[in-house]
């Protein structure tokens, strides 16, 4: 009995070094992927801040490029505003001109009528005015014959 109780503490003291050998290796394999995790931290944590920068970085290019769709908005608007303004102000400036031009092109067709009007009158007026000095031409010489005889009289 003795000796089965020396065999079994025997078998009890391998399997305890057998566990203190694996406690050890695994206690060394902790001690190795602590390391590991630790040397890995430093670039994970670095990649994370990077990851990071990069949203905020994203977020404020995003808010960029909203306020630069709104100021593009506004924009576009005052154009489109000041266009159809000089739009109004150059179909008003058209009409005016037609309207114009509508008369001038009436006049065009009135003064050859007009001119011709007037040659004839002055072409009559001449006439009458030479008719008359073939006319007036004895009262002149009457006139100018009073004249002479009035000095003599005084």
């Amino acid at each position: 009995m003795q000796l089965m109780e020396e065999e079994f503490l025997l078998q009890e003291i391998r399997k305890l070094k057998m566990a203190i050998h694996q406690f050890e290796g695994l206690s060394r394999l902790i001690h190795m992927v602590g390391l590991i995790i630790k040397q890995e931290e430093i670039p994970i944590l670095h990649i994370l801040d990077n990851i990071e920068g990069l949203k905020s970085s994203r977020v404020k290019s995003h808010e960029e490029k909203q306020k630069l769709l709104q100021q593009h908005r506004s924009e576009k608007s005052s154009c489109v505003k000041k266009m159809e303004s000089k739009k109004k102000i150059m179909e008003q400036e058209i009409k005016n001109m037609s309207e114009k031009n509508a008369i001038l092109q009436k006049e065009n067709v009135e003064l050859p009528e007009k001119s011709k009007q007037l040659r004839t009158d002055v072409a009559s007026g001449e006439k009458r005015d030479n008719a008359s000095n073939s006319k007036s031409g004895g009262s002149a010489c009457r006139i100018d014959r009073f004249a002479e005889n009035k000095k003599v009289f005084q």
